[in-house]
């Protein structure tokens, strides 16, 4: 049943964001398949949230431990969120109160499912979506985060960004972006190489592309999910 209603969710959205593609420009959009990996990830985030009531990587009552006594993280949210991708047997592989690089997890890096490379040409294992770090992030905060925390709204909030791909990471290690919109060529982290434009997983599921002539300063405040300054998306995407 699970099954049946997240496939009929993926089915309407992505319907939604080819239709806003055709209805934007009628020729052919090379970005379909980038969008709709993003838009799987951001969904299975979504369906995690319904169950447990919280965002990844996340304890839960019931749950199992997964963080070590400094509360860091053992491993990525994109392992906690596995059911959720249809990735049920590989999510039973991970030991979840191992570190990513434990000798038996570090075996399971070469499983990655597809949805989580945007670019067909990284290493394998790497994952170029990643989510900002940071207390005031959807997936990056030390603390449980609900989508009651987003006073910003979840459609302006981003939780999730297209990494350029020297800054993809190994999909199982909890280290994504530590974004500092102070330093020298601090949007170089982002997107294809020669792209005019990057993608970001918004954290009301749906992605959106964004101009790579953006502020970081304009990026920070999307990635902030309480500065109380929510961004317009008018003239940056």
């Amino acid at each position: 049943m699970q099954t049946l209603a997240r496939s009929g969710l993926l089915l309407l959205a992505l319907c939604a964001i080819v239709m806003a593609t055709c209805s934007k420009d009628r020729t052919h959009n090379p970005r379909k398949d980038d969008r709709n990996r993003l838009y799987e990830v951001c969904l299975s985030i979504h369906e995690y949230h319904d169950v447990h009531g919280v965002f990844p990587p996340a304890e839960y009552p019931g749950g199992p431990r997964v963080r070590d006594i400094h509360g860091r993280p053992y491993l990525s949210w994109r392992v906690h969120i596995l059911p959720f991708v249809e990735q049920q047997e590989l999510y039973r592989k991970f030991r979840l109160d191992e570190p990513w690089d434990s000798f038996h997890n570090k075996q399971l890096l070469t499983e990655m499912p597809r949805c989580y490379a945007i670019n067909d040409n990284l290493g394998r294992g790497m994952s170029d979506i990643i989510a900002p770090f940071g207390n005031h992030t959807v997936l990056g905060s030390s603390a449980p985060r609900s989508f009651s925390d987003i006073a910003d709204g979840s459609d302006l909030t981003i939780m999730l960004i297209e990494a350029a791909p020297q800054h993809a990471v190994p999909w199982t290690k909890p280290d994504d972006l530590d974004f500092d919109p102070t330093a020298a060529n601090a949007m170089s982290q982002f997107g294809p190489p020669h792209g005019s434009t990057f993608l970001v997983g918004m954290a009301n599921s749906f992605p959106i592309e964004i101009k790579r002539d953006v502020t970081p300063a304009t990026l920070q405040s999307m990635i902030d999910i309480n500065d109380g300054a929510p961004t317009s998306l008018e003239g940056i995407r």
